[in-house]
């Protein structure tokens, strides 16, 4: 299986609804398993090496 991230469609962001329409920011997160094992990110975190979720931040546009 294979996941295109950078295919947004600008124009589907852009709307007619203007700059009143909710546009609310998230946190994505996803848990990967393949062959019985789990996909995680390490990360530094407060100087320590801590494993997290691979995950990220969808933002609003402008």
């Amino acid at each position: 299986m294979s996941v295109t991230a950078n295919s947004i469609n600008v124009n589907a962001i852009n709307s007619d609804h203007g700059d009143e329409q909710f546009k609310p920011n998230a946190t994505v997160a996803a848990v990967i398993v393949h062959q019985n094992k789990f996909l995680l990110v390490e990360e530094i975190e407060n100087g320590k090496n801590v494993f997290n979720q691979p995950a990220g931040h969808v933002y609003q546009f402008h």
